[in-house]
């Protein structure tokens, strides 16, 4: 099964993964793969210095495209096939979020980009959301070196926006919807919850 974690820069993603994860390795047999484009690996890592040294919204695209590729291909696929539990940090939403409702770049153009490049769609998206407000809050305590918009209110607001128009309405049904602004706790208890109800309806 192959999950991805979605949400603002300081929802809790990185914490949420890694507790699925371990969730995970203590109830299957092998240990779930813990991933995400821009970090899985030594390309992933390169190519992510390289785009934040980018200036325009379509080199950074670019950018995120072409480790993706090398993710998708090398990783996930691989991963897929051998009916891996997979547990991403990111995917296809924080592009429609990120690139398309904060950059301005077409949302129809990087969803014909993925569906064209033959990239997998997840089984499932845990979307953690909070306002920008609390995203610029949390972020003011950690580094912001590699958040190039974590004060920048009006581009968190646009990006959050592009993410309710996904998953608020429950457009998409392979969805949870989880209120980050809660505890750490209560967050990853609902977590766990949704996903009891997927193995029951795998």
């Amino acid at each position: 099964m192959f999950i991805v974690f979605e949400g603002l820069d300081g929802a809790g993603k990185s914490a949420a993964v890694r507790m699925l994860a371990s969730h995970i390795n203590l109830q299957q047999n092998a240990p779930a793969l813990v991933t995400s484009d821009l970090n899985h690996s030594t390309f992933g890592n390169t190519i992510k210095s390289i785009m934040y040294e980018t200036v325009t919204a379509e080199a950074r695209y670019d950018c995120i495209l072409l480790a993706r590729a090398h993710h998708v291909f090398n990783t996930l696929i691989p991963a897929i096939m051998k009916n891996q539990f997979i547990v991403c940090d990111r995917y296809l939403h924080s592009n429609l979020a990120y690139q398309g409702g904060g950059m301005g770049l077409s949302q129809n153009a990087i969803l014909s980009d993925h569906h064209c490049k033959g990239f997998p769609y997840p089984d499932f998206v845990f979307y953690l959301d909070i306002s920008p407000g609390t995203a610029a809050s949390r972020l003011s305590r950690k580094s912001s070196e590699n958040q190039p918009f974590a004060h920048n209110r009006d581009f968190l607001q646009k990006a959050r926006e592009s993410y309710l128009e996904y998953f608020s309405d429950d457009i998409e049904k392979n969805c949870k919807f989880i209120d980050a602004e809660q505890p750490t706790q209560s967050v990853h208890r609902e977590i766990l919850l949704a996903c009891k109800e997927l193995q029951r309806t795998d």
